[in-house]
Parts: structure tokens; sequence; C-alpha cells
């Protein structure tokens, strides 16, 4: 199987409060969506026909389980052009214009002084229509006057949208992504783009960057908050989304506690990002 389809399975109607199915950790109630009285649907996919067929049939004999639908195969130039029929780009505030590589303006304008950002579908989450990459790409333009020449940490950079939307502004970007097939997408983009980006599996060696990024889930800013903490100089600024507002109180907390830092909330629908200025370390790392 090659995967579940990403928003198919609503958090909040399968009852699963906390997470997400692609959050890449598992649920601690493997059986929320047997105990959801709403129940869920999902587009499965896999690598075969002949799978899909044996997968069918063992669900139609699997009691509360309802068949939408028979197999169906999708070539690969399939997904190209659904996505070019209903991509046409956009704006994003303040200062912004994301496109795929095929359109030169978006569909709801450009305005003077807009850097565009050229962005190829593929494997790496981010084209500019999430609402928690327009979040960070506000954050990001709000430093124009001031990003060129910083040194800028983008932790867990799917597409490398925020990587390369800071490297336009003038910084010196770093990105760290896990996925292979996102970072082969990632290196694509920088290079749409004239950029020249290095996207990496790990963090590398211990420096100070000047404004630390990350747009990923609350689990995976858990784990990590003493390294990305340990990543921003003093007197740097830290992006974090990927949040609901649920996560808040909790990442909030626990920056701050490592930081000894001020932070300001951004909003955008049902999603927020966090934004830490820091006076001092209040933890040695």
């Amino acid at each position: 199987m090659l995967g579940i389809h990403e928003g198919s399975v609503d958090e909040g109607e399968a009852g699963a409060a906390e997470w997400t199915l692609d959050s890449a950790q598992a649920p601690p109630a493997r059986d929320w969506v047997g105990d959801s009285a709403a129940g869920a649907g999902a587009s499965v996919y896999f690598s075969n026909v002949d799978a899909a067929r044996d997968a069918l049939e063992f669900l139609s004999s699997v009691d509360g389980v309802e068949l939408l639908s028979e197999v169906e195969e999708k070539l690969p130039g399939d997904w190209m052009a659904a996505w070019r029929e209903g991509f046409k780009g956009l704006r994003v505030e303040p200062c912004w214009a994301v496109l795929p590589p095929w359109l030169d303006a978006p569909a709801d304008g450009a305005r003077p002084g807009d850097v565009r950002i050229k962005i190829n579908p593929g494997a790496g989450f981010g084209t500019g229509t999430h609402e928690t990459t327009q979040l960070c790409l506000g954050a990001i333009g709000d430093r124009r006057s001031s990003i060129a020449g910083k040194r800028v940490l983008d932790f867990g950079s799917g597409s490398g949208i925020l990587a390369i939307a800071s490297a336009l502004l003038g910084a010196r970007a770093d990105a760290v992504e896990v996925d292979p097939l996102a970072r082969d997408n990632a290196l694509a983009n920088s290079a749409l783009n004239g950029v020249a980006l290095e996207f990496t599996e790990h963090l590398g060696p211990a420096c100070d960057y000047d404004i630390v990024i990350a747009n990923i889930l609350r689990p995976v800013l858990v784990e990590h908050a003493r390294e990305l903490c340990g990543r921003l100089r003093r007197g740097g600024a830290m992006i974090l989304s990927g949040l609901l507002e649920k996560d808040v109180r909790e990442v909030s907390d626990l920056y701050s506690a490592l930081l000894g830092a001020g932070f300001a909330v951004r909003e955008k629908g049902d999603w927020r990002a966090l934004e830490f200025f820091q006076y001092f370390k209040s933890t040695d790392f």
C-alpha cells in the first residue's frame, strides 16, 4: 500500500482530537475510527491493481465497512494534469506571488514589488495553499527589509518553499527534511528559483541561526524543542507553525521556558503560528 489520501479522514470526524493520520506518529488509541459514531472515509492507494483488488475483496467482508467505488487505475500523468488544471497560483501577504512553473502571475494578481516563488508540485508539502505555509511566509515577508545576510534554518522543509523564500530575500538558508522524495522536489524547486540551497536529512553540527523556522506538527515540535532552541542565537527569532489552537499553550510554554522569550501568535483559519523573540537562553544546550 502506498498510503491513505491525506485529509480523507477528518481528525474531528474520526474522534482523534489530538492526532491526524499523517503526523508520522500512531494515535494512542488505535481503534478511534471504530469508536466513532460518525464514521470516516478514506481513499487508499496501492502500487498495483492486483493488490488493490485483493484488498477490496477482503474489505467487502468486514462488518461496518461500506465500499463506495471499485478499483480505479491512476496514471502518474493524471496527477500532473489535474494539478495544472486546478492550481493557478496565489498571492500571499505581504509580498509573495507563489506560482507553478507554467504561470507568470497568480490568478488573483500580483502587486508591484512582489517576490515570485516558483513551486513545482511534487512529494514535498508546501505549495503555498495551506494556511500554515502562508503564516510562515507572512512572518518571513515581514522581515524582508532586514533578513538579507541572516542565517536561516528551515526544519522540516518539505517543498523548500520557506527556505527558498528566505533565500530570495537575501538570507543564507539551510534546510532539513527527512523524506528523500521531498528533498528531491525541494532541490528542483530551488533550481527553478535560481537559489543554491542544500537540503539535508538531519541537523548538522551545532551553529547559531538568526531565524529558525519549523512548519511541522505539534508532536515533532515537542520532540525536537531542545535541538531547535539550541540552534538559535541570542537575540534571534523562531517561527513555529503547523499548530491548532489547542496546541498553542503546550508548545508556547515549552519553547518560552527553553528560550526565555516572549512570543506572538499569528492566526489563519483553524491554524496558528508562534513567533518567539528571544532575549536569552534559559537552558544550556
